[in-house]
């Protein structure tokens, strides 16, 4: 694999003049431009240590978008993920008749996506609508409780009031930029703090007390499931060939390269080459992540995932309603999407036992104790 970009391969270091050539505009040092970027990807992620199973995930996101787009497929789905399932009372008929939560999710998702990137292309003359082609969509996502306090009460009900998402009908809107999360959830600076009189502390224990309670990072984690356009694949593509340092990175005094993981990079990068509203996020996920299922990368939020999931799953859609064809009237009615709970969604056995004792102890205090004595 080597040698067909550095010759001989027997260098210990990076080759300066690799036999395929080096395109115009790579980034990053004078070193790193003289390379292919095979050549550095393979050169700094020799440091990575710990990172590589970090690396692995973003690299496996990769492959799988490039399977989605050369294929057709859907959407590119993880495998820690649990659906809603269950029965539907059809009224006319007084029965109950089995369909699929998630299915129906998704099509109101495709549909309203659909809907204003269509919508976006007619108004060709309009700088502000025409951005909102989507070339990403989430169908699952996730993150801390915190910020997902914000996404739905704050963010989505404003997005929902923009006059140029009535086509969007509530069930998506844009990926929640982190100056916008800011502007509404400041976060006390470190001046600020010390001018409490405390030390920089403040009375309940510490500096970091408020930026906890009002959620701090990337507002949206995990990329559970998505879809992304064959423009946005290949420009994600461009973007990371160009610049390696958007998978790897590394501080002044950091003694190992940091790998950045896929959820951040990929709405970023498409961001910024299609704008903010190209990417659309749904209102009402269809993918929840499994119930204690335990992280081969981060074990130590698995606890932190289950609360999110919980209140992601009761807050979801609330105020969002769906039409819905009637064969009476020949017309239609509007529902609204009802809250989901552990037992909405299908489940392994051993994950319902987990849920049982989640209602017994009202909390999830016996994951830490189970832990424990494993260890």
């Amino acid at each position: 694999y080597l040698d067909c970009l550095t010759g001989s391969g027997r260098s210990s270091k990076p080759c300066d003049d690799p036999v395929v050539p080096v395109l115009p505009g790579r980034e990053g040092s004078q070193r790193d431009k003289k390379l292919h970027y095979s050549i550095e990807l393979w050169w700094k992620s020799k440091s990575i240590s710990r990172e590589r199973s970090v690396l692995a995930c973003f690299l496996a996101h990769l492959i799988a978008m490039k399977r989605l787009v050369e294929e057709d497929f859907d959407f590119v789905l993880e495998d820690n993920v649990r659906v809603p399932v269950g029965e539907e009372t059809c009224e006319a008929e007084q029965e109950r008749k089995a369909y699929c939560e998630c299915a129906e999710r998704i099509w109101a998702t495709l549909d309203a996506s659909t809907k204003l990137s269509a919508a976006s292309s007619i108004a060709t003359t309009n700088a502000e609508d025409s951005n909102k082609q989507c070339h990403l969509r989430y169908y699952g996502w996730l993150g801390s409780k915190a910020n997902l306090e914000w996404i739905f009460t704050t963010h989505a009900k404003r997005m929902r009031d923009r006059a140029d998402y009535d086509d969007s009908d509530g069930v998506i809107f844009p990926y929640p930029t982190v100056d916008e999360f800011r502007a509404d959830n400041p976060v006390p600076t470190r001046r600020q703090c010390k001018d409490n009189g405390n030390g920089g502390e403040d009375e309940d224990g510490g500096g970091a007390a408020e930026e906890d309670n009002k959620g701090s990072g990337t507002p949206i984690w995990g990329a559970y499931a998505y879809w992304i356009s064959r423009e946005g694949y290949e420009a994600l593509l461009s973007d990371l060939r160009n610049d390696v340092g958007g998978i790897l990175w590394r501080g002044k005094s950091m003694p190992a390269y940091v790998v950045k993981p896929i959820d951040k990079v990929l709405p970023r990068r498409v961001m910024h080459r299609f704008g903010r509203d190209a990417v659309h996020v749904a209102a009402l996920p269809s993918f929840f992540r499994a119930p204690m299922l335990r992280s081969t990368i981060h074990s130590q939020w698995d606890v932190e995932f289950c609360k999110s999931s919980e209140y992601q799953m009761l807050v979801a859609g609330q105020g969002v309603g769906r039409n819905t064809e009637t064969e009476e009237n020949n017309g239609t009615t509007s529902r609204m999407w009802h809250p989901l709970y552990w037992d909405d969604l299908w489940l392994t056995d051993d994950e319902k036992k987990v849920i049982a004792r989640r209602k017994d102890t009202g909390d999830w205090s016996f994951v830490a104790t189970d832990y424990r004595e494993k260890r």
